[in-house]
């Protein structure tokens, strides 16, 4: 699948589901005068927390049963820890006024550009 396929994918979300992440930012309202700013902080917190279990599963390697075990564990750590940077993003458009199909959208067409200037050679990595 394509961006643009994602994009119209993106997009043709139904509209409860607009309405139920509407109401993420009411159900966790953050307090003081700047919520949007505390929100940025757990989000950093979120966003930085699966870099610590992706490079604890890395120096596990594929050794014994045993850290497979926690190698799998890590895995669905930083899993969850995605999910909530994610839905913690979401929450922060909503409280900025962004519309989220619209950002996703930015955000891959961003992806998009940057791919094809690497590839090109017009942007170094």
């Amino acid at each position: 699948m394509n961006a643009e396929d994602r994009i119209r994918q993106a997009m043709a979300k139904p509209i409860w589901l607009r309405q139920q992440r509407e109401g993420l930012k009411d159900t966790f309202p953050m307090p003081g005068p700047y919520p949007s700013m505390l929100r940025f902080l757990v989000l950093t917190y979120q966003v930085g927390h699966p870099a610590t279990c992706l490079f604890r599963s890395v120096m596990l390697g594929n050794a014994d049963d045993e850290a497979a075990k926690s190698y799998r564990a890590y895995m669905a750590d930083a899993k969850l820890h995605i999910a909530d940077g994610i839905t913690q993003y979401k929450v922060l458009c909503l409280e900025l006024g962004f519309d989220i199909e619209e950002v996703e959208e930015l955000g891959l067409a961003h992806l998009e550009e940057t791919a094809a200037e690497l590839k090109t050679g017009a942007r170094e990595a």
